[in-house]
């Protein structure tokens, strides 16, 4: 499975050996059952998810309304870019 998930990313970006060292290293598989909310508004998103199996939905709230933004499929790679965009490295 891990490098299943290296050939991946690699796919979309090439990795130093170091990197992907550093993934194999620290990569922890979690099922995570249906329904289960991975990030809260306001929170940071410190991980990357590889979508093994199944599929990852986003909602937002509005106007009290619950609607979807988007889905995520497997062998998807899922993370919160509003996120990331927000931390200070």
């Amino acid at each position: 499975m891990m490098n299943e998930i290296i050939d991946h990313l690699e796919s979309v970006h090439h990795m130093s050996r170091d990197l992907k060292l550093l993934v194999r290293e620290t990569a922890r598989r979690r099922e995570v059952p249906r329904k289960t909310r991975l990030l809260s508004p306001g929170e940071t998103c410190q991980h990357l998810f590889y979508i093994e199996k199944g599929m990852l939905a986003c909602f937002d709230q509005e106007g009290g309304k619950s609607y979807c933004t988007w889905i995520m499929t497997e062998k998807d790679i899922a993370t919160s870019v509003d996120s990331l965009k927000t931390q200070a490295f």
